[in-house]
């Protein structure tokens, strides 16, 4: 019995480890294994859904995910696990994502355009 608590435990304080938070102008993530990543929204490129994806560089990343990537250079990728979190939740989170890259496409095309 006291094996199945420490699983319990174990289980419930790794789902507390995954935390995503969305303010007006950044998005944070915070996982178990890795420390917390923080993308100013203006700064996002694109973002993408990737399920079983599995390449060799793969093998260390979440098998279900969303890949948020920023304009600067030398910046990784932000890797959210989509397994832990509520679908209608993320759905929410992905709706200012697209809105988000949205904004930035066109005032990168402005930038461009006044130059």
């Amino acid at each position: 019995m006291v094996f199945i608590a420490c699983w319990a435990l174990i289980f419930v304080m790794w789902l507390w480890a995954f935390k995503i938070t969305m303010t007006e102008d950044e998005i944070t993530y915070r996982s178990l294994l890795i420390r917390t990543r923080r993308f100013f929204l203006s700064d996002i490129k694109k973002y993408k859904s990737l399920f079983a994806e599995r390449t060799y560089s793969d093998r260390f990343k979440p098998f279900v995910r969303a890949e948020i990537k920023v304009y600067s250079k030398g910046v990784k990728p932000m890797y959210i696990n989509l397994r832990v979190f509520d679908k209608d939740e993320m759905g929410e989170v992905f709706k200012i994502l697209d809105k988000s890259v949205e904004e930035n496409k066109k005032a990168k095309k402005r930038a461009r355009a006044l130059d």
